[in-house]
């Protein structure tokens, strides 16, 4: 059984841009998670998670690129956003694995297929701190017990002489599931 957009919905951070992409063609951009009306992708399937790209948003049923005036009091750097790829079923070409090892609760062994492998990345666990990674791939195992508490995105500032602040995504673990 592989994750659905309704599971993961409630573990990604609420004011998070967002374009849903689907894997057969077709994407949709959110200014926030919050703004997807409910019900909608809720069925489909989880093909890949977290990647950070440029986006344009849609005010009253339109397109603004990012660099409109009209999104001049966004705070942050307009243009960046996550993105979801979804789909029916999983290709049968695809051979990352799918399966869950735990059926009601999210734990990081069972994320860590859908997470892109490049990229850099942060994991932080409640209580104990955070930790930043080059990719995916550099994640240790010692994580793969405990449970998602949430999906978002920050400032990378892992390289300060190119001058400018890329974003990284970020896992939120704890140690218990969220109730």
């Amino acid at each position: 059984m592989a994750f659905t957009f309704g599971e993961i919905k409630n573990y990604l951070a609420r004011d998070m841009r967002l374009s849903v992409r689907m894997l057969k063609g077709g994407d949709k951009d959110y200014l926030m998670v919050s703004d997807i009306p409910d019900g909608k992708y809720d069925d489909l399937i989880v093909y890949n998670l977290a990647e950070i790209k440029f986006i344009e948003y849609p005010e009253f049923g339109e397109y603004v690129p990012a660099s409109s005036p009209k999104l001049s009091w966004m705070s942050n750097k307009p243009g960046i956003g996550f993105e979801i790829t979804l789909c029916e079923q999983i290709p049968d070409y695809d051979d990352r694995d799918h399966t869950r090892t735990n059926g009601e609760q999210i734990v990081f062994r069972d994320l860590r297929n859908l997470l892109p492998m490049y990229g850099h990345c942060s994991v932080g666990i409640i209580g104990e701190g955070k930790e930043a990674f080059r990719s995916s791939r550099d994640i240790p195992e010692s994580y793969n017990g405990k449970y998602l508490f949430g999906l978002g995105m920050e400032p990378d500032k892992t390289d300060i002489t190119a001058g400018t602040y890329e974003y990284r995504y970020v896992v939120l673990l704890a140690n218990r599931p969220r109730t």
